[in-house]
């Protein structure tokens, strides 16, 4: 199956008085490497339904491990781990580097901070129906491209 990764810094905005990352902010970062894996194959989201079809979330989750604090950088792969008839499951792992380039200090590799989750649906916008996966889609997220 597929993965994509994208880099982040975590900004201002996204941080609470402590300067720790907003926890629901986190989904921010899921979205976007999940939007940007989906329009590497074919579905940008530049539009509500790419093609005709609709990617409702129907279940998120995301166990914290270590903090995200104002001015970290990392970065954020999504990796599809199962293909239904109707869904599709996104696995989110987040990964902070200490020297900012993309490696900790001492060149060890990055500290895992998060790890998360989004299964979502595809659904007709008109109907509100749920629809099989688009054939080229399914094969894209199975690997197949």
């Amino acid at each position: 199956m597929v993965s994509h990764t994208v880099p982040f810094t975590v900004a201002w905005r996204h941080v609470d008085a402590a300067g720790l990352i907003y926890y629901p902010n986190i989904f921010r970062y899921f979205e976007e490497a999940e939007h940007q894996l989906l329009a590497r194959l074919g579905y940008p989201h530049n539009e509500p339904a790419p093609k005709g079809i609709a990617f409702p979330r129907v279940h998120v989750e995301c166990n914290y491990l270590r903090p995200l604090q104002l001015g970290d950088s990392g970065t954020v792969t999504c990796s599809v781990t199962k293909v239904g008839e109707k869904s599709m499951t996104f696995e989110f792992d987040v990964v902070k580097y200490k020297n900012g380039k993309g490696e900790s200090a001492g060149g060890t590799g990055g500290v895992l901070c998060a790890k998360g989750q989004i299964v979502s649906v595809t659904m007709d916008p008109a109907t509100g129906q749920g629809v099989p996966l688009p054939t080229d889609l399914r094969a894209a997220l199975e690997g197949w491209e």
